[in-house]
């Protein structure tokens, strides 16, 4: 159910957006190090002249889930996220620069030594989302729709427990994994 209402909402919102002072960016890319591609689309309202705010979601696959000494498998990660874009127009060119923050959805797991120096595996699910970064659009037409591509950098943020040998107890660790990501999309 909720893929058909997701596939509903991608299908309409091209009217929707040119029918209103709104954008919804859609796009295909590839992270870094990684085979899989990934997609990404953001509803955006222009709320000034040079600014913009949205929400969105995005399937990229990424390494989530790294420990000192451990690597664990690329995991396809899906995010929902607030969006803000400031835009530069130039004739028929667009710019702009994209800040994400909202909410990583998987299951991971990391490897956890313990205090005997025997590791076991610890369940950690979700994390914060951020992404960071710069486009180009070619405007087709006036009102902005047209082709563009973008570079970002995506991060994701969890904890993780880890025994302290000082401390003789148990403590968050705050792990931080980050990929970059080149899309190209269409601007409706």
């Amino acid at each position: 159910m909720r893929n058909i209402i997701a596939a509903a909402l991608l299908a309409i919102s091209p009217i929707w957006a040119a029918a209103q002072k709104n954008s919804l960016f859609a796009d295909i890319g590839m992270s870094g190090g990684v085979e899989k591609p990934g997609v990404s689309a953001t509803y955006n309202r222009q709320l000034a002249k040079h600014f913009g705010a949205g929400i969105g979601g995005q399937v990229y696959t990424y390494s989530v889930n790294n420990v000192t000494g451990f690597n664990n498998a690329n995991q396809t990660t899906r995010s929902l996220f607030g969006d803000l874009r400031g835009y530069l127009p130039i004739n028929k060119s667009l710019f702009f620069l994209m800040t994400d923050l909202g909410m990583d959805f998987y299951k991971g797991s990391d490897i956890y030594i313990g205090p005997t120096g025997i590791s076991s595996t610890v369940v950690h699910h979700n994390g914060f989302y951020t992404g960071f970064g710069i486009g180009y659009c070619y405007r087709m037409i006036k009102r902005g729709m047209g082709p563009y591509i973008s570079v970002k950098i995506v991060s994701d943020t969890y904890k993780v427990p880890q025994y302290n040998p000082v401390s003789m107890a148990e403590d968050n660790t705050t792990n931080v994994n980050a990929t970059s990501v080149i899309s190209i999309g269409f601007k409706f």
